[in-house]
């Protein structure tokens, strides 16, 4: 991959540490060792978070968005004709159903709440990935998802779910409590991020060398069967390898926040690009642009 001005950003490692998962399927609901555990390394795996006759709808529509894309979407490749590719769009919930029901109609806000111990859950927005079979160049380079936010605050998660088996060669990789203290790096510039360095103003710091972070910050993942969840917090630092493998990997991700957020109202382009011309800077979030989900008020 081109563009990026850190190279060390697609120094994605091979091997990791793999913490304990948790059944949601068996266990109905987010246990408080999951909680802990969410908290001390700002990352946590939720096993069948999602059923599989939902999965496959996703997954189908996934498809269908890439042959037909719509809204704010980005191919990277070699061109349009590139077999080797990485598709990804914004609100998919706008144009399929499935997508709304992953939203709407199953436990996920149920699961955040808890996570965050948190009484309200809401939607900034969501991301769905497609990476093609054999795209082993297309890496997700080290990052923050904050660093790109227009939602700022320490309960904010990326709700991430498998569609397809991401086995250890390319599931998404993590820096274990690299979380702690809400540190905010400013974006690298690079094809990924699309915007200025800090474009909204905010007090952010250098990213360190990825090396003299991996020496703080053990790197964790797991293997991820179709329904299984990746939980973290917006400021875990997180990167995926490429696709190897002769299979299509779809996934779609859910940006939630809890209690407490802020609505940055700074002038600015951000990455996704939505915002809400009705909210000052500082006020709540939820509102016509972004829904509140749970909790009341």
């Amino acid at each position: 991959m081109g563009g990026n001005s850190r190279p060390d950003l697609n120094d994605i490692d091979r091997d990791f540490v793999e913490p304990p998962s948790w059944d949601m399927a068996a266990l109905g609901a987010v246990p408080e060792a999951a909680v802990t555990q969410y908290e001390a390394d700002g990352v946590v795996c939720l096993r069948r978070a999602a059923d599989a006759g939902l999965v496959a709808a996703m997954r189908a529509d996934a498809d269908r968005a890439v042959e037909s894309p719509g809204g704010v979407h980005m191919r990277m490749g070699g061109g349009p004709d590139d077999p080797n590719f990485f598709y990804f769009e914004y609100q998919l919930q706008d144009r399929f159903d499935s997508f709304r029901q992953l939203i709407f109609r199953t436990a996920v806000p149920d699961y955040t709440a808890a996570l965050l111990r948190s009484k309200t859950v809401g939607l900034y927005y969501t991301n769905t990935f497609v990476k093609e079979g054999g795209s082993a160049d297309k890496v997700t380079p080290w990052h923050q998802d904050g660093s790109y936010h227009r939602v700022r605050g320490t309960k904010v998660v990326n709700f991430y779910v498998a569609l397809d088996p991401m086995p250890a060669e390319t599931t998404m990789r993590f820096l274990s409590g690299s979380h702690r203290g809400a540190v905010e790096f400013a974006p690298v510039d690079d094809e990924w991020s699309a915007i200025p360095d800090n474009p909204l103003g905010r007090r952010q710091v250098p990213m360190p060398p990825i090396a003299e972070l991996r020496s703080r910050c053990p790197v964790v993942g797991w293997p991820l069967q179709p329904g299984d969840a990746l939980v973290f917090s917006q400021h875990t630092m997180h990167g995926a390898p490429g696709n190897i493998f002769d299979w299509r990997r779809h996934a779609v991700a859910l940006v939630l926040a809890g209690d407490n957020v802020e609505y940055d109202a700074a002038p600015g382009t951000t990455n996704p690009p939505f915002v809400d011309p009705a909210l000052k800077d500082g006020d709540s979030p939820w509102g016509a642009v972004f829904p509140r989900l749970r909790g009341i008020g």
